[in-house]
């Protein structure tokens, strides 16, 4: 069985409105781990859907961390760091892998923050002869 890594950051932006804080994150949705399969488990959302195919196919999904939080303005350093290392953290703990699926949306983060993927990317090197795939969905 294929041993995959889950998780998300989820977030619309409005730059209209102030910033997004880590607070705001932390009040609607901050999971880790098998937090992430209860809540997401049955509903129609990216998580949800990964669950249902990869159970129905017999991976084994390591849920890593979700976050996510109303439409609100650009993502503030801060909030958008700590949840890049949270993930980087639940990818590097559920090492090793054949596979990594994360979603990220948060649309307004790019003048001040680098992407995720490259984050994801440090933490899931390859071994020689084994192709092993690393799926960003990203505004989806």
């Amino acid at each position: 069985m294929p041993r995959i890594a889950i998780g998300e950051i989820s977030h619309e932006t409005n730059t209209f409105c102030p910033p997004t804080t880590l607070a705001m994150f932390k009040e609607r949705h901050w999971d880790h781990g098998e937090e992430i399969t209860r809540r997401e488990r049955g509903t129609r959302t990216y998580l949800g859907g990964v669950i249902e195919a990869g159970e129905r196919l017999g991976a084994t999904l390591i849920p890593t961390f979700a976050a996510s939080t109303e439409p609100w303005g650009t993502i503030t350093r801060d909030a958008y760091d700590t949840m890049v290392r949270e993930l980087v953290r639940g990818i590097q703990e559920a090492m090793p892998l054949d596979a990594i699926l994360l979603k990220s949306y948060p649309e307004r983060h790019e003048a001040a923050h680098p992407a995720m993927e490259p984050s994801a990317r440090k933490v899931y090197s390859r071994k020689p002869g084994k192709s092993r795939p690393l799926s960003l969905v990203a505004g989806a």
